[in-house]
């Protein structure tokens, strides 16, 4: 989904609207995943359209939605064991 919205296929706004809370949550949730697989196997640019597309939701979630910080911290702080 990044790399429509990169390429201008689609707007991060369509995109929102389909249900951007989803790869939020994804993203958060597999982020250290990733990372690690970033730096030991696969590099930099692994999944970095998926990141970008969480990112991309992010910003519209947290301008519909301010309160959506807290809820955020929340939902981090429930991942960490």
């Amino acid at each position: 989904m990044g790399a429509l919205i990169r390429s201008k296929v689609v707007t991060a706004e369509e995109l929102y609207a389909t249900g951007g809370v989803g790869p939020i949550l994804a993203w958060e949730k597999f982020k250290d995943v990733i990372q690690h697989q970033r730096e030991t196997v696969w590099g930099r640019d692994y999944l970095r359209n998926a990141e970008f597309f969480a990112q991309e939701m992010l910003k519209i979630k947290l301008r519909n939605d301010p309160s959506f910080k807290n809820m955020l911290e929340t939902y981090r702080r429930t991942l960490k064991p």
